[in-house]
């Protein structure tokens, strides 16, 4: 009973000492941060994933372009070093779309309290004003939202040929063949920088949104 009693009278020190000291202004953009915050980090890992993707195909590129026909000896290795640097690359990409589920949230518990701030306006005018200008902010929101959805899972359709053609150095190890893969593996680069482009506009959205630049 008396550790209850302790943990009680401990919870609350730490309530009024880190929480209840807090004014309700400071409480209200803490959500805001919390949401830049999220942005910041989503963009760092998708800044760098790009760097990682276009690093290691540029380096498998340069060694299967190094001999006319590689050996078998050296197309294992080139699988090798393809299957690390790759695995590390979809561990990215479970890092970034960790982040963009955290900008969800963030981002829906920041909407919610601006909702909740601007329905305590006295002024009847003055509220409608601010909730329509939510509302817009709201919808744009969403719509970046949605698109880099869609974006993530393009990526992760890339990512699976990746895999694929990881396998398929296997299969030109054991064949001692390469079948000439080198044009669909500049492809999957291509094509992933486009859609990590299209991600940039999202983070972009995020910024205009709460106001800040370059922070």
């Amino acid at each position: 009973m008396r550790n209850i009693l302790l943990g009680i009278v401990l919870s609350f020190a730490l309530c009024v000492v880190f929480s209840c000291s807090m004014s309700e202004t400071q409480k209200n953009v803490q959500y805001a941060a919390e949401f830049k915050s999220n942005i910041d980090k989503f963009e760092e890992k998708h800044t760098g994933m790009t760097k990682s993707l276009s690093e290691t195909v540029d380096k498998t590129v340069n060694q299967l372009s190094d001999e006319t026909k590689p050996t078998k000896e050296k197309l294992a290795d080139v699988s090798q070093d393809w299957e690390v640097s790759w695995n590390d690359i979809l561990n990215e990409y479970e890092s970034l779309t960790e982040y963009y589920g955290k900008i969800g949230t963030s981002s829906s518990q920041y909407f919610q309290k601006i909702d909740q701030v601007t329905q305590e306006i006295k002024d009847n005018s003055i509220r409608d004003q601010e909730m329509k200008r939510n509302k817009g902010q709201r919808k744009e929101w969403d719509n970046a939202y949605n698109q880099a959805e869609v974006n993530l899972k393009e990526i992760g359709k890339l990512l699976e040929d990746g895999n694929d053609f990881q396998r398929l150095l296997v299969l030109a190890a054991m064949r001692q063949q390469i079948y000439n893969r080198i044009e669909e593996l500049k492809q999957i680069s291509i094509s992933a920088q486009e859609l990590f482009r299209r991600l940039e506009s999202f983070t972009e959205t995020g910024r205009q949104l709460l106001n800040y630049d370059n922070a």
